[in-house]
Protein backbone atom coordinates (compact mmCIF):
# COMPACT_ATOMS: atom_id res chain seq x y z
CA UNK A 1 0.00 0.00 0.00
CA UNK A 2 1.07 3.57 -0.91
CA UNK A 3 0.21 5.18 1.22
CA UNK A 4 1.10 8.69 0.48
CA UNK A 5 -0.76 8.05 -3.11
CA UNK A 6 -3.88 6.74 -0.66
CA UNK A 7 -3.78 10.34 1.11
CA UNK A 8 -3.31 12.07 -1.72
CA UNK A 9 -6.55 10.75 -3.82
CA UNK A 10 -8.19 11.36 -0.54
CA UNK A 11 -7.10 15.10 -0.61
CA UNK A 12 -8.55 15.79 -3.91
CA UNK A 13 -5.00 17.73 -4.53
CA UNK A 14 -5.21 20.78 -7.14
CA UNK A 15 -2.53 22.69 -8.16
CA UNK A 16 -2.09 25.69 -10.62
CA UNK A 17 0.08 28.33 -11.11
CA UNK A 18 -0.60 32.12 -10.86
CA UNK A 19 2.50 34.12 -11.40
CA UNK A 20 5.74 33.18 -13.81
CA UNK A 21 8.23 36.27 -14.66
CA UNK A 22 11.69 37.52 -15.37
CA UNK A 23 12.35 40.11 -12.95
CA UNK A 24 14.93 42.76 -13.27
CA UNK A 25 15.88 44.66 -10.07
CA UNK A 26 14.74 46.48 -8.25
CA UNK A 27 11.07 44.40 -7.29
CA UNK A 28 9.59 43.99 -4.66
CA UNK A 29 5.76 41.88 -4.18
CA UNK A 30 3.81 41.15 -1.32
CA UNK A 31 1.07 38.70 -0.74
CA UNK A 32 -1.65 38.50 1.51
CA UNK A 33 -2.79 35.99 3.56
CA UNK A 34 -4.22 33.03 1.75
CA UNK A 35 -6.36 29.85 2.94
CA UNK A 36 -4.18 27.14 0.57
CA UNK A 37 -0.36 26.21 0.49
CA UNK A 38 1.83 28.84 -1.86
CA UNK A 39 5.17 28.18 -3.35
CA UNK A 40 7.70 29.45 -5.03
CA UNK A 41 10.42 28.56 -7.41
CA UNK A 42 13.41 30.28 -8.14
CA UNK A 43 14.50 29.03 -11.66
CA UNK A 44 17.29 31.79 -12.34
CA UNK A 45 18.79 34.52 -10.02
CA UNK A 46 17.90 34.64 -6.25
CA UNK A 47 15.59 36.45 -4.13
CA UNK A 48 14.57 37.43 -0.58
CA UNK A 49 11.92 36.74 1.36
CA UNK A 50 10.22 36.70 4.97
CA UNK A 51 6.78 35.88 6.39
CA UNK A 52 4.79 37.38 9.41
CA UNK A 53 6.89 34.77 11.86
CA UNK A 54 9.59 34.83 10.65
CA UNK A 55 12.18 37.36 12.68
CA UNK A 56 14.52 37.94 9.81
CA UNK A 57 14.38 37.50 5.70
CA UNK A 58 15.76 34.48 3.96
CA UNK A 59 17.57 34.61 0.76
CA UNK A 60 16.69 31.71 -1.75
CA UNK A 61 19.28 30.93 -4.40
CA UNK A 62 18.50 29.20 -8.29
CA UNK A 63 17.35 25.73 -7.74
CA UNK A 64 15.58 26.61 -4.17
CA UNK A 65 11.95 26.21 -3.17
CA UNK A 66 9.91 27.51 -1.22
CA UNK A 67 6.61 26.22 0.55
CA UNK A 68 4.28 27.78 2.54
CA UNK A 69 1.72 25.63 3.94
CA UNK A 70 -0.56 27.73 5.80
CA UNK A 71 -0.45 30.23 3.26
CA UNK A 72 0.97 33.26 5.29
CA UNK A 73 0.98 37.02 4.68
CA UNK A 74 4.96 37.33 3.18
CA UNK A 75 6.83 39.27 0.68
CA UNK A 76 9.33 38.32 -2.25
CA UNK A 77 11.90 41.13 -3.33
CA UNK A 78 15.34 41.02 -5.08
CA UNK A 79 16.87 42.84 -1.73
CA UNK A 80 15.43 43.93 1.71
CA UNK A 81 14.04 46.88 2.18
CA UNK A 82 12.10 47.38 -1.52
CA UNK A 83 8.79 49.53 -1.61
CA UNK A 84 6.04 46.40 -1.90
CA UNK A 85 3.75 46.04 -4.62
CA UNK A 86 0.61 44.40 -4.24
CA UNK A 87 0.59 40.61 -5.91
CA UNK A 88 -2.89 41.07 -7.36
CA UNK A 89 -1.41 44.39 -9.28
CA UNK A 90 1.96 42.15 -10.52
CA UNK A 91 -0.49 39.50 -11.85
CA UNK A 92 -3.26 41.70 -13.50
CA UNK A 93 -0.38 43.74 -15.01
CA UNK A 94 1.66 40.11 -16.51
CA UNK A 95 -2.35 38.84 -17.33
CA UNK A 96 -2.47 42.08 -19.48
CA UNK A 97 0.61 41.59 -21.13
CA UNK A 98 2.66 44.40 -19.26
CA UNK A 99 4.23 42.91 -17.11
CA UNK A 100 6.05 44.67 -14.19
CA UNK A 101 9.55 45.09 -13.17
CA UNK A 102 10.83 44.42 -16.57
CA UNK A 103 14.45 45.54 -17.54
CA UNK A 104 17.49 44.37 -20.08
CA UNK A 105 19.63 42.64 -17.59
CA UNK A 106 16.84 39.89 -15.55
CA UNK A 107 18.25 39.15 -12.20
CA UNK A 108 15.48 36.48 -10.84
CA UNK A 109 13.68 33.78 -12.69
CA UNK A 110 10.24 33.53 -11.26
CA UNK A 111 7.62 30.56 -10.78
CA UNK A 112 4.73 30.70 -7.89
CA UNK A 113 1.95 28.59 -7.50
CA UNK A 114 -0.62 27.26 -5.07
CA UNK A 115 -2.19 23.98 -3.62
CA UNK A 116 -5.88 22.96 -3.10
CA UNK A 117 -7.19 20.50 -1.29
CA UNK A 118 -10.97 19.05 -0.44
CA UNK A 119 -12.12 21.47 2.45
CA UNK A 120 -13.65 18.77 4.23
CA UNK A 121 -10.93 16.26 4.30
CA UNK A 122 -8.13 17.46 6.18
CA UNK A 123 -5.34 15.41 7.22
CA UNK A 124 -2.39 15.38 9.69
CA UNK A 125 -0.11 15.01 6.38
CA UNK A 126 -0.57 18.75 5.83
CA UNK A 127 -1.87 20.03 9.26
CA UNK A 128 1.95 18.84 11.19
CA UNK A 129 3.93 20.55 8.30
CA UNK A 130 5.95 23.54 9.43
CA UNK A 131 4.96 27.23 8.61
CA UNK A 132 8.08 27.34 5.92
CA UNK A 133 9.63 25.29 3.90
CA UNK A 134 12.57 25.84 2.37
CA UNK A 135 14.30 23.30 0.29
CA UNK A 136 17.72 24.51 -0.92
CA UNK A 137 18.50 23.41 -4.54
CA UNK A 138 21.40 20.36 -5.07
CA UNK A 139 22.66 17.73 -7.42
CA UNK A 140 20.24 14.82 -6.14
CA UNK A 141 18.01 13.03 -8.52
CA UNK A 142 15.23 14.54 -6.54
CA UNK A 143 16.57 18.16 -6.84
CA UNK A 144 16.75 17.77 -10.43
CA UNK A 145 13.53 15.88 -10.97
CA UNK A 146 11.89 18.83 -9.05
CA UNK A 147 13.76 21.92 -11.26
CA UNK A 148 12.58 19.81 -14.13
CA UNK A 149 8.95 19.70 -13.39
CA UNK A 150 9.44 23.41 -12.90
CA UNK A 151 11.20 24.62 -15.83
CA UNK A 152 8.21 22.66 -17.52
CA UNK A 153 6.06 24.32 -15.99
CA UNK A 154 7.36 27.85 -16.95
CA UNK A 155 7.44 27.14 -20.18
CA UNK A 156 4.12 26.45 -20.27
CA UNK A 157 2.86 29.31 -18.61
CA UNK A 158 2.36 30.96 -21.50
CA UNK A 159 2.02 28.29 -24.25
CA UNK A 160 -1.27 28.18 -26.30
CA UNK A 161 -1.24 24.75 -27.19
CA UNK A 162 -4.41 22.46 -27.07
CA UNK A 163 -4.55 21.21 -23.21
CA UNK A 164 -2.27 23.28 -21.99
CA UNK A 165 -3.85 24.31 -18.92
CA UNK A 166 -4.89 21.15 -17.52
CA UNK A 167 -0.84 19.71 -18.52
CA UNK A 168 -0.26 22.69 -16.25
CA UNK A 169 -2.89 21.85 -13.33
CA UNK A 170 -1.31 17.73 -13.53
CA UNK A 171 2.20 19.23 -13.31
CA UNK A 172 1.54 21.46 -10.15
CA UNK A 173 -0.12 17.93 -8.91
CA UNK A 174 3.18 15.81 -9.81
CA UNK A 175 5.56 19.15 -8.60
CA UNK A 176 3.68 18.68 -4.90
CA UNK A 177 3.97 14.55 -4.54
CA UNK A 178 7.85 15.42 -5.39
CA UNK A 179 8.22 18.12 -3.00
CA UNK A 180 6.84 15.67 -0.36
CA UNK A 181 9.65 13.13 -1.68
CA UNK A 182 12.27 15.33 -1.30
CA UNK A 183 11.33 16.37 2.05
CA UNK A 184 11.03 12.87 3.30
CA UNK A 185 13.97 11.89 1.83
CA UNK A 186 16.32 14.94 3.06
CA UNK A 187 14.33 16.84 5.22
CA UNK A 188 15.30 16.48 9.32
CA UNK A 189 11.35 16.53 10.74
CA UNK A 190 11.17 14.53 14.20
CA UNK A 191 7.45 14.81 14.35
CA UNK A 192 4.80 14.99 11.92
CA UNK A 193 2.65 12.74 9.47
CA UNK A 194 6.17 12.47 7.25
CA UNK A 195 8.52 11.39 10.43
CA UNK A 196 6.14 8.76 10.87
CA UNK A 197 6.51 7.25 7.20
CA UNK A 198 10.01 6.90 8.25
CA UNK A 199 9.17 5.08 11.35
CA UNK A 200 9.36 1.45 10.59
CA UNK A 201 6.96 0.37 12.88
CA UNK A 202 4.28 3.38 12.99
CA UNK A 203 4.00 3.17 9.04
CA UNK A 204 3.39 -0.27 9.60
CA UNK A 205 0.46 0.59 11.64
CA UNK A 206 -0.32 3.33 9.32
CA UNK A 207 -0.08 0.27 6.68
CA UNK A 208 -2.17 -1.97 7.94
CA UNK A 209 -5.31 0.66 8.26
CA UNK A 210 -5.04 2.01 5.28
CA UNK A 211 -4.98 -1.50 3.35
CA UNK A 212 -7.58 -2.43 5.82
CA UNK A 213 -10.30 0.23 7.03
CA UNK A 214 -13.21 -1.93 7.63
CA UNK A 215 -11.05 -4.65 10.17
CA UNK A 216 -12.03 -4.60 13.51
CA UNK A 217 -8.59 -2.90 14.67
CA UNK A 218 -8.18 -2.46 18.39
CA UNK A 219 -4.87 -0.22 20.23
CA UNK A 220 -4.07 -3.82 20.91
CA UNK A 221 -4.18 -5.30 17.42
CA UNK A 222 -2.04 -2.66 16.19
CA UNK A 223 0.04 -2.13 18.79
CA UNK A 224 1.02 -6.11 17.57
CA UNK A 225 1.68 -5.67 14.33
CA UNK A 226 3.93 -2.91 15.16
CA UNK A 227 5.84 -5.59 17.49
CA UNK A 228 5.31 -3.05 20.59
CA UNK A 229 3.24 -2.74 23.89
CA UNK A 230 0.55 -0.77 23.56
CA UNK A 231 1.37 1.86 25.53
CA UNK A 232 5.12 2.40 24.01
CA UNK A 233 2.95 2.18 20.85
CA UNK A 234 0.13 4.51 21.57
CA UNK A 235 2.74 7.49 22.94
CA UNK A 236 4.76 7.02 19.63
CA UNK A 237 1.87 6.95 17.13
CA UNK A 238 0.57 10.19 18.92
CA UNK A 239 3.62 12.26 18.71
CA UNK A 240 3.95 11.45 15.51
CA UNK A 241 0.94 11.59 14.08
CA UNK A 242 -1.00 14.08 16.34
CA UNK A 243 -3.78 11.56 16.93
CA UNK A 244 -4.18 8.35 18.71
CA UNK A 245 -4.10 5.03 16.91
CA UNK A 246 -7.86 4.78 17.11
CA UNK A 247 -8.56 8.46 16.44
CA UNK A 248 -6.62 8.08 13.13
CA UNK A 249 -8.53 5.16 12.13
CA UNK A 250 -11.67 7.27 12.60
CA UNK A 251 -10.50 9.77 11.08
CA UNK A 252 -9.50 7.73 7.67
CA UNK A 253 -12.84 5.71 7.56
CA UNK A 254 -14.39 9.02 7.63
CA UNK A 255 -12.65 10.22 4.43
CA UNK A 256 -13.09 6.73 2.85
CA UNK A 257 -16.79 7.57 3.47
CA UNK A 258 -16.97 10.52 2.76
CA UNK A 259 -15.23 10.06 -1.04
CA UNK A 260 -17.61 7.10 -1.30
CA UNK A 261 -20.74 9.20 -0.85
CA UNK A 262 -19.36 11.63 -3.34
CA UNK A 263 -18.00 9.51 -6.06
CA UNK A 264 -20.48 6.23 -5.94
CA UNK A 265 -23.90 5.82 -5.93
CA UNK A 266 -23.29 2.77 -3.26
CA UNK A 267 -26.20 3.18 -0.21
CA UNK A 268 -25.45 4.62 2.85
CA UNK A 269 -25.42 0.63 4.18
CA UNK A 270 -22.93 -0.38 1.91
CA UNK A 271 -20.32 2.26 2.65
CA UNK A 272 -21.19 2.03 6.21
CA UNK A 273 -19.97 -2.03 6.16
CA UNK A 274 -17.09 -0.87 3.73
CA UNK A 275 -15.49 1.42 6.41
CA UNK A 276 -15.82 -0.74 9.14
CA UNK A 277 -19.18 0.03 10.86
CA UNK A 278 -21.69 -3.23 11.71
CA UNK A 279 -24.68 -0.78 12.45
CA UNK A 280 -25.84 1.98 9.77
CA UNK A 281 -26.61 3.51 13.12
CA UNK A 282 -23.50 3.51 14.36
CA UNK A 283 -22.14 4.78 11.00
CA UNK A 284 -24.14 7.49 11.21
CA UNK A 285 -23.40 8.71 14.63
CA UNK A 286 -19.54 8.62 14.16
CA UNK A 287 -20.15 10.58 10.43
CA UNK A 288 -22.54 13.47 12.24
CA UNK A 289 -19.59 13.62 15.17
CA UNK A 290 -16.92 14.06 12.06
CA UNK A 291 -18.86 16.43 9.73
CA UNK A 292 -21.87 17.45 11.43
CA UNK A 293 -24.17 16.08 8.59
CA UNK A 294 -25.36 12.59 8.50
CA UNK A 295 -24.20 10.34 5.46
CA UNK A 296 -27.49 11.32 3.71
CA UNK A 297 -27.72 15.08 4.84
CA UNK A 298 -24.27 15.42 3.16
CA UNK A 299 -25.31 14.13 -0.06
CA UNK A 300 -28.15 15.88 -0.04
CA UNK A 301 -26.36 19.31 0.78
CA UNK A 302 -23.91 19.08 -1.68
CA UNK A 303 -26.36 18.09 -4.39
CA UNK A 304 -24.92 14.89 -4.91
CA UNK A 305 -26.94 11.34 -5.80
CA UNK A 306 -29.36 10.27 -2.89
Amino acid sequence: MDIMSDICRSLRLEGSVFFRSDLSAPWGIELPAAHEPRFHIVLAGHLWFQTEKMPQPQKMEAGDILIIPEGEWHWIADQTGRTMTPSADAGAALRQGRPMFQGNHPTTRLLCGLFRFDPDSPHPLIESLPPIIHLQGSDSVESRFLMHTAHWLFDEYDCANPGSTILMDRLCEIFFIQAFRYINKFEDLETGFLAALKDPKIHKALQCIHEQPSKPWTLKLLAGESAMSRAVFAQRFHESVGYSPIAYLTHWRMQRALNLLKDTNMAVSSIATTVGYASDAAFARAFQRHFKKTPGDYRKSAGLVA
